[in-house]
C-alpha cells in the first residue's frame, strides 16, 4: 500500500503521478496474492514476447493476441488450462492500464482460443484417498516407524484431517515467496492441534487462516502422529518450513505426491491419486458422516460448489 503526505508534494504533476500510481496499486491489491504473483509473471511474459516481436502490447490488436495465442500454444505447448490463465492476465493488464480487449470477443480469436483451450482428451477423476487406506498406511509403518515414515504419516493425516491443499503444509517452490507452514504455525495440546495458514488460496486479504484439528479416539490420530514427529523433527531454525526430511531439506509437493503415491500402490490402492485426493477424501469421509455440503464447504474452506469437490453419496440409515 502507497502512503504519502499531501504536505510535502509541491508540484500538481508529482500529486497527480503519485495518485496514479496508487489507484493502480488499490485495483492490483483486490486480487489474491497468489493471483498477483502468477499475473505478475505472465504479463512479464507478454510483454516481452511482445518486445522481442516489435508488437505493440497496449492495446493489442486482434492479430497480436492471435499471435500470442499462437505462441502459447504451438511455441510453448501449455495445458489449455494454463493458455487462460494467460489470457486472464493479459485482460487484467489491459484493465488496469485503461484499455478495453473487446478483441477477446471477435470471432477469428474466439475460435482460436476455444480451439487452444480445449481439454485434451477425458481427465480421469483423482481418486479420493479413503480412511481406511491411511489406517493401513500406519499399521504399516509399525511401532517404530523411522524418521521418513513418522515425516509422511503425519503429513497425510494433516493433510486429511485439515482438508488441506498441499501448498498449505508442503515447503514453497523456490520461486514463491510466501513462508509456508512452519513449526511457529501449530500448537499441539492433548485434545487438539491448532494450525494457522497463511497465504492460503481463498485468503484475499493475507490475514491467515486458523484450522482446528481434535485428537481422535481411534487411530490413525493426526495429533498423535505430528506430536511424534516435532517430538523427532531436527534442531533447526524455525523459519524453514514445518516438515522436513532427514537430511534438513524442506519437504517438497512434489517429494510428497510421489511418495504418497507409491504408499498407496504398495498397500494395493492403484487409481489416479494425487496431493489432492487427501483433500476430496476428506470431504468424501465427512459426507458419508451426513455432513452437509455447506458444512462441509466450510471445513474446507471452498467458496463455492462450483470449486468444491463432487462428494460421494450419502450413506442412507437403514430402513426400520
Amino acid at each position: 500500500m502507497i502512503v504519502f503526505s499531501f504536505s510535502l508534494i509541491q508540484e500538481a504533476p508529482e500529486l497527480l503521478s503519485l495518485l496514479d500510481e496508487g489507484w493502480k496499486h488499490l485495483i492490483f491489491d483486490n486480487l489474491a496474492p497468489q493471483t498477483k504473483r502468477k499475473y505478475a509473471g505472465i504479463q512479464n511474459i507478454y510483454l516481452g514476447f511482445c518486445r522481442s516481436t516489435g508488437l505493440a502490447p497496449l492495446p493489442a490488436c486482434e492479430l497480436t493476441l492471435l499471435r500470442y495465442l499462437a505462441y502459447l500454444k504451438l511455441g510453448r505447448a501449455l495445458a489449455p488450462q494454463t493458455i487462460k490463465g494467460h489470457l486472464a492476465a493479459v485482460r487484467h493488464l489491459h484493465l488496469i492500464n485503461g484499455f478495453q480487449v473487446s478483441e477477446l470477443s471477435l470471432p477469428r480469436l474466439s475460435m482460436a482460443r476455444a480451439a487452444a483451450t480445449k481439454p485434451v482428451g477425458v481427465r480421469a477423476p483423482r481418486t479420493p484417498v479413503p480412511l481406511v487406506a491411511l489406517q493401513v498406511l500406519c499399521l504399516k509403518a509399525g511401532r517404530s516407524p523411522s524418521y521418513t515414515d513418522t515425516l509422511f504419516i503425519a503429513a497425510c493425516l494433516l493433510g486429511f484431517f485439515g482438508f488441506l491443499r498441499v501448498s498449505e503444509f508442503a515447503a514453497p517452490t523456490l520461486a514463491d515467496k510466501k513462508p509456508g507452514l512452519r513449526p511457529c504455525n501449530v500448537n499441539i495440546t492433548r485434545e487438539h492441534l491448532s494450525l494457522f495458514l497463511i497465504d492460503t488460496k481463498t485468503d484475499k486479504e493475507g490475514a491467515g487462516v486458523p484450522v482446528y484439528i481434535a485428537r481422535q479416539s481411534s487411530p490413525p490420530c493426526p495429533v498423535k502422529w505430528l506430536a511424534e514427529y516435532v517430538r523427532r523433527r531436527p534442531l533447526l531454525s524455525d523459519s524453514l518450513p514445518l516438515f522436513v526430511l532427514e537430511d534438513g531439506t524442506p519437504m517438497r509437493a512434489c517429494w510428497f505426491r510421489d511418495r504418497l503415491k507409491l504408499a498407496l500402490a504398495d498397500i494395493g490402492y492403484r487409481a489416479n491419486f494425487n496431493t489432492h485426493s487427501l483433500r476430496i477424501g476428506a470431504a468424501t469421509h465427512a459426507a458419508s458422516f451426513g455432513l452437509s455440503d455447506s458444512e462441509i464447504m466450510r471445513l474446507g474452506r471452498w467458496k463455492s460448489p462450483a470449486s468444491a469437490p463432487t462428494f460421494a453419496p450419502r450413506l442412507r440409515k437403514p430402513p426400520l
